[in-house]
């Protein structure tokens, strides 16, 4: 895989920079009650096929480091986002890039086929952006909220 084409990139490119978040966890079976904060810088690797974010936030046991990698799968015509934490939690999942809104869907789980959980991202402006994490237990019907906040770009 080379370089990413123009138009898949600028879509991608809306990430890059340094970015400060904060926000608030609710009580549901899936979240606990809690601030939220977090700093995320994100940066094209050296043949610009991945945006690579490295992240640091506020977790459950304290604070807590992620990196976050994107790309487009030109086979499938499909953006693919990946995460790793330092504590052996991993994502791979595809994403939808919509004008104003990035979407981070996770497939049903073989345990309970009708729980899936979404991120989504709506950009205010070039430098800011909301976003709530959510769960529905009826394959996507309903929604409940765990997390909100929102980010701004710092540089």
């Amino acid at each position: 895989m080379g370089c990413l084409m123009a138009a898949e990139k600028d879509e991608l490119a809306r990430f890059v920079g340094t970015w400060k978040g904060t926000g608030n966890s609710e009580d549901t079976p899936y979240s606990r009650k809690s601030a939220q904060d977090g700093t995320t810088f994100c940066q094209w690797s050296s043949m610009q096929a991945f945006l690579v974010c490295d992240q640091e936030h506020s977790a459950p046991g304290g604070r807590a480091r992620d990196l976050s990698v994107y790309t487009y799968d030109e086979s499938s015509h499909k953006y693919r986002f990946f995460n790793l934490g330092q504590d052996g939690h991993h994502t791979a999942i595809g994403i939808e890039l919509r004008k104003d809104e990035v979407i981070y869907q996770s497939d049903p789980g073989e345990d309970d086929p009708k729980t899936v959980f979404r991120t989504v991202n709506k950009w205010e402006s070039p430098d800011r952006y909301t976003y709530r994490a959510e769960f529905s237990t009826d394959n996507g019907k309903h929604w409940t909220t765990m997390a909100s906040g929102v980010s701004v770009r710092v540089r």
